[in-house]
């Protein structure tokens, strides 16, 4: 095996590198700390949108060590630095009102999110203690006239 040098690391969230109670650990911040020192990119990796990531990484005090987001399950990229966001295989409203007519006869909610606003066909209790989890602003809508 060649020697070969690290350059980034990336990690997921929830029940990887925030505890339970969704905070950074105290040997977590230093690990990242202990990458920058080295030169060493550090990213989180998220299903959630960038925009509901941002504020979190600041509140969380760790917004100087992180280089980018990568949110939407790779949908979106977004370089701290730099400032500058990148999204990738946009599903197009002809196609999600396919989809959402293929289910129409299950009991399914659709959610539409759009930076930290999530657009949902139901509203519940559930969906709503997942916005707010996630930082979103939950709003029911028509789905069919929405898209």
């Amino acid at each position: 095996m060649k020697n070969e040098t690290i350059t980034l690391v990336a990690t997921d969230l929830d029940g990887t590198f925030l505890d339970s109670k969704k905070k950074v650990p105290a040997i977590n911040r230093e690990a990242i700390s202990g990458l920058k020192d080295r030169g060493i990119l550090f990213g989180i990796a998220s299903g959630r949108p960038i925009e509901t990531v941002r504020p979190m990484i600041h509140d969380w005090g760790i917004d100087k060590d992180v280089s980018f987001i990568v949110g939407m399950n790779g949908g979106v990229l977004y370089d701290l630095q730099r400032r500058d966001k990148e999204e990738y295989h946009l599903i197009s409203s002809d196609v999600v009102l396919r989809i959402i007519r293929f289910f129409e006869d299950l009991d399914v909610e659709f959610h539409v999110v759009m930076g930290p606003t999530r657009y949902t066909s139901k509203s519940n209790e559930k969906t709503r203690a997942d916005a707010k989890m996630f930082g979103e602003t939950e709003i029911e809508v028509n789905m069919h006239e929405f898209m």
